[in-house]
């Protein structure tokens, strides 16, 4: 489907695992500079997703949330920068501008931004936004992604 620009795909996800593979398939296709903002209730995967893309960056530190830091840097198998970002605790785009989050975006490898919607104004065309949710209270690690991204970025394939 394509709408203004972008195109949405939805993914069925069985575990933290395909969640991995799924950001990681992501970040080949997005390429140097991807910026993921990532929307989902508590426990959805989001930082599942970030190790992902940290993965297929040859990233060698563990990639946790850094709901306290805000931002936490990685270094990457080419010497750049993987960027993940939580900005649950901010309360305004404003805050955002205060920490450098545009600049930030401008010269990381890559960057995964939780809870996005504070700083939505800053974010570049080229975001991907991922949506994460249960499909199923019984069975918690499935989920559905619901992918949206600019149509110059190729499609997912379905695995």
């Amino acid at each position: 489907m394509t709408a203004q620009g972008f195109r949405v795909e939805w993914r069925d996800l069985d575990g933290e695992d395909e969640t991995r593979s799924l950001a990681a398939e992501l970040m080949r296709r997005a390429g140097r500079g991807a910026v993921f903002a990532l929307h989902g209730d508590l426990g959805a995967g989001k930082t599942r997703f970030a190790q992902g893309v940290a993965r297929e960056l040859g990233v060698r530190d563990a990639v946790a949330s850094p709901t306290f830091a805000l931002v936490l840097e990685h270094a990457t198998r080419s010497g750049g920068v993987f960027l993940h970002m939580d900005l649950y605790r901010l309360g305004c785009e404003s805050e955002a501008e205060d920490i450098g989050m545009a600049e930030m975006l401008e010269t990381a490898e890559a960057t995964v931004i939780e809870w996005p919607d504070v700083a939505a104004g800053l974010l570049p065309p080229r975001t991907i936004h991922v949506t994460l949710a249960a499909t199923d209270p019984g069975l918690p690690d499935h989920r559905r992604a619901e992918i949206r991204f600019p149509d110059n970025i190729p499609a997912v394939r379905p695995s």
